[in-house]
């Protein structure tokens, strides 16, 4: 693994500048809580998921596991999202146009957003190309 990222840590939080309602309390982000799996999981990929799920399911988290292509036309509003999609392939380069369209909703609608990838290094670069889109994001 010489030459290869370890590991890279980006944090950014969007504050909501509507003001707070009186007496009530926004619903739990993690009470809607989506597992983005790759397009084609590997078993590596799925197990990873599967103890992902069961980890917040034991924490009390109701979670479900999809595919980007899954969420296609389903509201995401209030949806937080922890996506494995590319965790062992890349994503963002390979999209099309529904996908597309998708990723854009989940970061426009969604509650949160954690993406997970490997580290990059010169022969897998396009596995950091979410990197320098959640800084365009910010």
């Amino acid at each position: 693994m010489q030459g290869e990222e370890v590991s890279r840590l980006m944090i950014a939080t969007a504050i909501d500048g509507k003001p707070a309602t009186r007496g009530r309390r926004k619903e739990n982000a993690l009470a809607q809580l989506i597992i983005l799996q790759p397009e084609v999981a590997g078993t590596n990929c799925e197990s990873v998921i599967a103890a992902t799920s069961s980890l917040l399911e034991m924490s009390g988290v109701d979670n479900r596991i999809a595919r980007i292509s899954d969420l296609a036309g389903s509201d995401l509003t209030n949806k937080t999202i922890i996506s494995f999609s590319e965790l062992h392939r890349p994503l963002l380069s390979t999209l099309g146009a529904t996908e597309l369209e998708t990723l854009k909703r989940i970061t426009q609608d969604s509650a949160g957003l954690l993406w997970i990838t490997r580290g990059a290094n010169r022969t897998h670069s396009e596995l950091a190309m979410f990197q320098d889109l959640a800084r365009t994001l910010r």
